[in-house]
């Protein structure tokens, strides 16, 4: 794990116990620092308002309310997730699926665990099986990005 990721991670653990102060610190460290981005700290005071830029906001999300096919300024969710994906991009095996996973940003229908090896069910005998799929066992539910039957795509 990286430093960055550590803090990211610490910042949404202040997000899910509600200390929104101390989570857009830990963010701003990357989003102004590297980014140039305007700053969370002294300016988002809770969990849904919208992060400052005006127009020119990061990040942007796809709007539900004009059929995902739009998009508005995001909230300190949505700018950890984008620091959190800058940040570990490239550094490791799968951090934005399980991410995503933990999130609920998954696609509609993506696996979110893995059946046991058809080895080991053929020598226990038991039937074959697997996961994943709309509305099937193991499939992840609607994300919030409109990546689902009905959404974006």
């Amino acid at each position: 794990m990286t430093r960055a990721e550590i803090r990211l991670l610490a910042a949404e653990g202040y997000l899910r116990t509600g200390n929104v102060a101390q989570a857009a610190v830990l963010i701003d460290s990357s989003r102004v620092s590297k980014g140039g981005l305007p700053a969370l700290a002294g300016v988002i005071t809770d969990a849904s308002q919208v992060v400052p830029g005006g127009t020119a906001c990061v990040p942007r999300v796809p709007d539900p309310a004009q059929n995902y096919q739009k998009t508005k300024c995001g909230n300190i969710w949505e700018a950890l997730k984008w620091e959190y994906r800058l940040e570990t991009a490239y550094t490791g095996y799968g951090n934005w699926y399980f991410a995503g996973r933990g999130w609920g940003d998954l696609p509609e229908g993506t696996t979110v665990h893995r059946p046991i090896p058809y080895q080991e069910l053929q020598v226990r005998l038991e039937p074959f099986y697997a996961f994943g799929g709309t509305n099937q066992l193991g499939g992840a539910g609607k994300g919030h990005y409109g990546l689902f039957v009905g959404g974006a795509y």
